[in-house]
């Protein structure tokens, strides 16, 4: 039995003495390996490819999302990483909570949860934990740590994400400092931390609790049903704004926060900025990461890579580019009823505001970034975040710009079980708005009436619906009324 106090001990103990170790070897100008954060892993990982494997979180998405199936990153004909650092949550209360959790269930065509401990005894999964040691209560995580402690590495897994994030702190507290020219004598972390509260988590979680509204919790609970109290979910969203901050995003961080407060999708954007240009560093050592086409959508939706346009086929009528379809044989009855449509944005809308000269430097940053992190030039790292960062939050702000220029919310007519003209532009329209006439057909008068209240709603909930254009957060800030000056004015603050 792992003594979980004790191990508490020890890996505080050792993780502050391999900061201050590696923090010390930079401001010698020495040059410091990756592989120095985890002596724990030094060795296996030291001639061998290596990448980061995040658990599915649900047997659902497993199967529709195949690297989120470990059977098939365990496989050796596929070309997956050698070694996989796979990240030990701690808020599993059971063992078949975390079995459904990590997709180790072999009737779905997962792994066996025996294969998963086998597997890290040979060393091809090495566990990193994300949370306090004495959080692994539970026979199951007793298992796991055997299997640590008696196969090839030999040792409890490290919690590398602490490790990585605390040195980037102190570092970015440091490169803040001598820019500043805050002189190194006492109390100039304070200080540093007063001009800078963006690196300090308890600011983060200040701002969390402040803005965490009981729905806001219970919304983010019924998608992460592990965040047992509104606290949980206050240091879930404090973290991943702090580490964002750490390695230089903290205006992504600011409009995550600022402007998703009221948004159910509010912790999604914030979580996934996190995964995207955070956790490959703080868990996967900058190792090998492997996305499927999900994770390239997700990615665009942030504005992290160019817009990727969808392959509808756009039609223009040469009258008014309006597009004219017919859903007369849905069968709906009733007369014509006005509610607000959203006027046709310009078809080359996002393709113009996308085409400008910081795409190539957005690319070439995102390489030179991964680059400079694995030559151990952590000064250069930082400062390539930072002009991401820039980028990505410029790229938001003017294509939400371009929205608002561009559209138009003007009164149009939907004539149920006639002709339905809507300045949609495209040929798929038709099938987004069927389920649409089918709930007309069912709607009764008193709820028109209510949707006659609330027009602006409806509108956007049916341009929300159109396929003819790549959609992104820079939509969806319009959608929720939130203006692109305002945006700079808050990333200026």
């Amino acid at each position: 039995m792992v003594d979980l106090k004790e191990w508490k001990n020890e890996e505080l103990k050792r993780s502050h003495e391999i900061v201050c170790s590696l923090l010390d070897r930079v401001k010698r100008g020495e040059k410091i390996s990756l592989l120095d954060f985890t002596p724990e892993y030094r060795e296996i990982l030291r001639e061998r490819t290596y990448g980061l494997w995040m658990p599915p979180g649900s047997i659902q998405t497993m199967l529709w999302r195949p690297l989120g199936n470990l059977a098939n990153m365990l496989d050796r004909g596929m070309p997956v990483p050698s070694i996989l650092l796979t990240p030990l949550d701690s808020w599993h209360k059971s063992k078949a909570e975390f079995m459904a959790y990590y997709g180790l269930v072999p009737e779905r065509g997962g792994p066996s949860y025996d294969i998963f401990l086998q597997e890290i005894r040979e060393g091809r999964i090495l566990p990193v934990i994300t949370g306090i040691p004495t959080y692994y209560k539970g026979d199951f995580y007793q298992e796991i740590l055997k299997a640590c402690k008696e196969g090839k590495i030999q040792q409890l897994p490290p919690s590398l994400s602490y490790r990585i994030a605390s040195f980037m702190e102190e570092f970015s507290l440091i490169a803040s400092a001598i820019q500043e020219r805050i002189p190194p004598e006492r109390g100039w972390r304070d200080l540093a931390l007063q001009r800078h509260p963006e690196y300090d988590i308890e600011s983060w979680l200040k701002e969390a609790r402040n803005i965490l509204s009981d729905e806001r919790v219970r919304i983010i609970q019924n998608e992460y049903p592990f965040m047992r109290d509104k606290e949980d979910v206050a240091s879930a969203v404090a973290t991943h704004a702090y580490e964002l901050s750490i390695f230089g995003f903290s205006d992504l961080a600011n409009l995550s926060l600022k402007f998703f407060r009221e948004s159910p999708s509010s912790f999604d954007v914030l979580r996934s900025y996190e995964i995207y240009l955070v956790f490959g560093y703080s868990e996967g050592l900058g190792g090998l990461r492997i996305y499927d086409r999900f994770d390239l959508e997700m990615m665009t939706f942030l504005r992290i890579i160019k817009n990727v346009r969808k392959t509808y086929i756009l039609r223009r009528m040469r009258k008014r580019n309006l597009l004219r379809i017919s859903p007369a044989s849905s069968g709906v009855i009733g007369t014509a009823t006005k509610i607000p449509i959203v006027m046709k944005f310009d078809e080359d809308d996002l393709k113009n505001s996308l085409k400008r000269e910081r795409n190539e430097e957005l690319e070439k940053c995102m390489l030179n970034s991964i680059r400079t992190f694995q030559e151990y030039d952590f000064r250069e790292f930082y400062e390539k975040n930072k002009v991401i960062n820039e980028i990505i939050t410029e790229r938001i702000a003017k294509e939400t710009r371009e929205y608002y220029r561009r559209s138009k919310i003007v009164e149009g007519i939907i004539i149920s079980g006639g002709t339905l003209t809507l300045a949609a532009g495209a040929t798929a329209a038709y099938q987004y708005l069927q389920p649409l006439l089918q709930i007309i057909n069912l709607i009764i008068p008193e709820i028109m009436i209510e949707m006659m209240k609330k027009r602006k709603e409806a509108a956007r909930w049916l341009v929300s619906r159109w396929p003819f254009q790549q959609k992104g957060l820079p939509f969806y800030l319009w959608l929720h009324g939130i203006r692109a000056d305002r945006i700079k004015k808050a990333l200026n603050a």
